[in-house]
């Protein structure tokens, strides 16, 4: 086996989990060498950096990318794939709010707190206005963990207000 694959090898399942594609779909990369793998006995296993180096080309997928990102600990980069995303989409709700999340986990709170208002304030489906609610019980949850009280308690005036 490559010693540099020996280094960032997963799991095709692990690899799935990260990436969101398939196990076949990554075995089927692996095979075709679009992303660096092996078969051992009857599994597959693939080379990490390999994996996300494929998704960043992904222009499709590059939400997940950061995702994959994060979930790997590497949230500088998640950050700027969903600030390159964000460029093109500034009110996408799912955008602003992994930007949040990330701000948030980084213990930034005032950037958290932008880009949640970005993603509560950005056009909203009828459909989604629990997941709204959801949202907004999410900021002040990140509020009162970095003892934010006063903005907590408007965020909670304002969610009082949009109750059903």
């Amino acid at each position: 086996m490559d010693p540099l694959l020996e280094k960032n090898i997963i799991s095709t399942r692990n690899a799935s989990e990260l990436s969101g594609y398939s196990s076949d779909y990554l075995a089927r990369l692996a095979r075709s060498g679009k992303i660096k793998g092996e078969q051992v006995g009857r599994t597959w296993v693939v080379d990490k950096n390999s994996l996300l180096t494929f998704m960043e080309g992904q222009g499709k997928r590059k939400q997940e990318l950061a995702r994959a990102l994060a979930l790997d600990g590497q949230n500088d980069a998640a950050r700027r794939a969903l600030l390159t995303l964000r460029e093109t989409a500034p009110e996408d709700v799912g955008i602003n709010l992994a930007l949040a999340r990330l701000a948030a986990d980084g213990g930034d709170v005032t950037t958290a707190s932008r880009y949640y208002h970005n993603a509560l304030y950005a056009p909203w489906r009828d459909d989604q206005a629990a997941a709204r609610r959801a949202v907004r019980i999410e900021l002040v949850d990140v509020l009162l963990a970095h003892e934010r009280v006063a903005p907590a308690l408007s965020e909670l005036l304002v969610l009082s207000a949009n109750l059903p």
